[in-house]
């Protein structure tokens, strides 16, 4: 009968659906399996990779490539990064080790340190290694203390050169002689040269600090050598005269 075939048809179709259903969802399965397996399994290992070398700080690792699709494009894209940072990273070692050389053959001291907006040290760097000889302190002494190189400063000497440090303080340039104590007991006479830069936040000092003990040595010699040859001038019974080439009197003994 007629209702007999509509009821065949509808169950036919009911079949039809539910079949159709089982079906996509088996092929659903399969391709979430295959894409899992063939992208997001190697995305992941992919991740983990990249992640293990940033942790190891290893720029001479490398991504390994799989075939020829987007993700060995990556993989490619980010071994060429790799080898940027490699390339950039030698060539920034390379200059300190160049900068270290030029440092280290100065016979000076060279120094730098940062302030904050208030005048405040909040880094400190000695950058040369002459600041053991001409101390007689180990460099670590005032790379991890910068307040004791204050502390060797020369008694006598001590407000010339608060007076040079308030200066970079205030962000100028200051320039001061004075003495250091130094560890064996010797007293040496250092130039403190040091100009600021202004930075976010902050300054910028660099200085560089100079030994002048044989400057001072030979300034003393002369003012003695001058003082003698006056006092022996000065002594002489007869009178003793120097004029300039226009025949004015430059130097006359009291005789």
């Amino acid at each position: 009968t007629p209702r007999d075939i509509y009821d065949k048809g509808v169950e036919t179709s009911t079949l039809f659906v539910i079949a159709a259903f089982v079906l996509g969802s088996i092929l659903s399965a399969i391709l979430l399996l295959l894409l899992e397996r063939a992208v997001l399994a190697r995305l992941a290992r992919l991740s983990k990779r990249v992640l293990s070398i940033g942790y190891a700080n290893d720029l001479s690792a490398r991504i390994p490539v799989d075939g020829r699709d987007e993700l060995s494009g990556l993989s490619h894209t980010i071994n060429a990064m790799l080898d940027a940072l490699q390339d950039a990273q030698k060539s920034a070692l390379d200059s300190q080790d160049r900068l270290r050389v030029i440092i280290n053959s100065i016979s000076d001291c060279i120094y730098a340190n940062r302030r904050d907006l208030d005048g405040n040290v909040v880094e400190y760097w000695i950058l040369s290694q002459q600041i053991e000889t001409l101390s007689g302190y180990p460099r670590k002494k005032f790379a991890n203390d910068w307040t004791f190189w204050p502390t060797i400063i020369h008694q006598d000497d001590q407000n010339r050169a608060l007076e040079s440090a308030a200066k970079l303080r205030m962000g100028g340039h200051a320039e001061t002689e004075y003495r250091i104590v130094c560890a064996d007991g010797r007293v040496v006479w250092v130039r403190d040269s040091a100009h600021v830069i202004d930075i976010p936040n902050g300054r910028m000092t660099y200085g560089v600090v100079s030994d002048i003990s044989a400057r001072k040595q030979a300034e003393a010699a002369l003012r003695e050598s001058e003082a003698l040859y006056r006092s022996l001038v000065e002594a002489m019974p007869q009178s003793l005269c120097r004029k300039d080439l226009e025949g004015r009197f430059t130097f006359a003994n009291q005789r």
